[in-house]
């Protein structure tokens, strides 16, 4: 069954900056029920009060919490230790890469990643 045939899958994307939030939405709401959110205040109420099936994870946010730190968090939550968290950043260095990796993340995309191709990697992770 693929995600068009059910009902979306639900994703949550965290991303700072504007630009990057504004195109998410409407380029994944069409494959997704996607909520996107600009901190990780926003971030922990959203998981706190809903389930979600994927998670495309901004890793440099411009403030103390970062997205390992969150990917940290969401691996002790019962409801989503399991689901797939995608690395969305414009880091490149292995040395983020590895620091991603052992917070628990599945993927390490760098930006600019294609809206086309954003949508099969994501779809593939919840299929």
């Amino acid at each position: 069954m693929t995600v068009d045939e059910r009902q979306h899958a639900k994703l949550l994307a965290i991303d700072d900056d504007e630009s990057t939030q504004k195109m998410l939405r409407p380029t994944l709401s069409k494959h997704f029920d996607i909520d996107v959110c600009a901190n990780s205040k926003e971030f922990l109420d959203s998981t706190a009060n809903k389930e979600y099936d994927i998670f495309l994870m901004d890793i440099s946010l411009r403030e103390e919490v970062d997205g390992c730190d969150l990917t940290r968090q969401l691996r002790q939550s019962e409801k989503h230790k399991t689901k797939p968290v995608i690395a969305f950043t414009a880091f490149q260095s292995n040395k983020e890469r590895q620091r991603a990796f052992e917070a628990g993340i599945d993927l390490f995309l760098t930006k600019p990643v294609m809206p086309k191709d954003l949508i099969n990697i994501l779809v593939r992770y919840v299929q």
